[in-house]
């Protein structure tokens, strides 16, 4: 006979908050969107059905199909997250520093996230983050919004 074993909480379930989705660790569980984000489908959020995730809430300025160059204000920046565990998927690459880790991930328009871990070395995520999370490349209008 098998036994099913529970996870010990929401956020022990593998992709739970859906992509860009938050879980946070609680006496009540939930999922909440990374800073810049809204959830997908406010409908499915509401009843708990957090895998849909959440979507961008202001297009970057990275890739955008912009011929007029950005200058300085509207360029892109990075929202730092402590105590998170960090998303699925990462790729190692080979940078000095958190500065070049930082450079090399602003100067890559696919590079969502990324992590300077003393004695390991620079992670980076492209795409979507799954199963997270830290710093997070937002448009600088919404960090400006609520910092």
């Amino acid at each position: 006979m098998h036994h099913l074993t529970l996870p010990e909480s929401l956020c022990d379930l593998y992709g739970a908050c859906g992509p860009f989705g938050l879980c946070v660790r609680s006496v009540t569980p939930k999922c909440i969107c990374l800073k810049g984000f809204i959830p997908k489908s406010d409908d499915e959020w509401r009843k708990g059905n957090w895998t849909g995730g959440c979507v961008r809430h202001t297009q970057l300025s990275c890739g955008a199909k912009s011929s007029m160059k950005t200058q300085g204000r509207d360029t892109d920046i990075f929202h730092r997250m402590t105590h998170v565990k960090t998303p699925d998927l990462h790729q190692f690459v080979r940078f000095l520093n958190a500065e070049q880790c930082y450079q090399g991930c602003l100067g890559n328009c696919s590079c969502t996230a990324f992590a300077y871990i003393s004695g390991i070395g620079c992670l980076v995520w492209n795409g979507e983050l799954v199963d997270t999370v830290l710093s997070i490349r937002l448009a600088s209008s919404d960090l400006a919004e609520s910092s």
